[in-house]
């Protein structure tokens, strides 16, 4: 049996605005607005992050990193966790220049790293200006050297 929804929609059309939004007023999520945030996201110039019935627009200056945990991809964003719906092969190509691939699971935002400490085996180990840390695969060191000059 098919849904009936209701809704009301307002839309203004003005081609002075700098960017497009949607703001949506809902009772409750189910899977047929659920569907219709992801045609709405799919937009390579907006990113959400997704956490229990919460769905929250990704500022990219407080993402400190993107990376995979299993099956899916997160966000770290002011110490919050978050999963996105894009791969991180997605992510690389839509993402600003100050936002790095250190590994084949992680892509770091280099405007929010404090330090770089070199380890013992070669590494680089990233600090974070909240304390937190990644490293660089070993793979990709020359490419973050070159990038950074250094």
């Amino acid at each position: 049996m098919k849904e009936v929804v209701n809704i009301k929609v307002n839309l203004f059309i003005d081609g002075k605005q700098s960017a497009e939004h949607a703001d949506l007023y809902l009772k409750q999520m189910t899977d047929r607005y659920h569907k219709l945030i992801g045609e709405l996201q799919n937009s390579d110039a907006n990113l959400w992050g997704y956490h229990q019935d919460q769905i929250v627009p990704l500022d990219l200056k407080s993402v400190s990193k993107f990376y995979s945990s299993g099956q899916n991809i997160w966000v770290k964003m002011n110490q919050h966790d978050y999963e996105v719906k894009k791969r991180l092969y997605q992510l690389v190509k839509i993402l600003p220049e100050n936002f790095i691939q250190i590994s084949r699971s992680e892509i770091v935002n280099f405007d929010l790293v404090d330090h770089l400490e070199l380890t013992n085996t070669g590494m680089i180990k990233l600090i974070f200006k909240n304390h937190d840390f990644s490293y660089v695969s070993r793979r990709y060191v020359p490419k973050i050297k070159r990038r950074l000059g250094i």
